[in-house]
């Protein structure tokens, strides 16, 4: 009937890769155009160069691949360049992924409202020593530094040892990364 075959799982992953911008390069050209013509900004290069490029199953499962830059996404890889959240956003002036198009502050959703956040709010780190009895950070007079480990890729969190695994650093852009001031990074 020409719809594609979903008995097996593999045929469902090949559904998701061939129906994704970031796995089908023409797919991610195409979005591309369209979002050019609905925004007058220049995009579809960044996909082009990976037009004819198709990521299977199969290739998935041979080694890790990089993905399309992609307009579902709002970092670019295009060029060889390491990703980066939002450089379509900002380098292209692509809209945001929200309702308007526009980086966002206040939420107005009434779901938000609800439960009290709407806007950003300071909340301190635990007190750990308070909760669970660990031993209060700098107790021994050597110099420290406290830092927020933030990160949308929570094996960096989880597990130290993907730090000298290969094929982890291969997936999601590679090793962790820190961000600080030069103030900081002295100490």
């Amino acid at each position: 009937d020409g719809r594609p075959s979903l008995k097996r799982d593999v045929h469902a992953c090949e559904m998701i890769l061939t129906l994704s911008g970031t796995t089908n390069g023409h797919l991610a050209t195409e979005g591309f155009k369209t979002l050019e013509r609905r925004t007058g900004t220049r995009l579809a290069d960044l996909a082009a160069e990976h037009e004819g490029k198709r990521i299977t199953f199969a290739d998935t499962q041979a080694a890790p691949v990089p993905v399309i830059t992609s307009p579902e996404w709002s970092g670019s890889e295009s060029g060889g360049r390491r990703y980066s959240p939002f450089t379509i956003n900002v380098e292209r002036l692509k809209p945001w992924h929200t309702l308007t198009g526009r980086q966002h502050f206040y939420l107005d959703h009434d779901w938000m409202a609800e439960i009290g956040e709407q806007l950003p709010t300071f909340r301190p780190p635990l007190n750990m020593t308070a909760l669970f009895g660990e031993p209060e950070i700098g107790e021994t007079g050597e110099l420290g530094l406290t830092v927020r480990y933030l990160t949308p890729h929570n094996k960096w969190s989880i597990h130290s040892e993907y730090q000298d695994n290969l094929f982890m650093l291969s997936l999601s852009r590679g090793g962790p990364n820190i961000w600080m001031s030069g103030e900081d990074a002295a100490k």
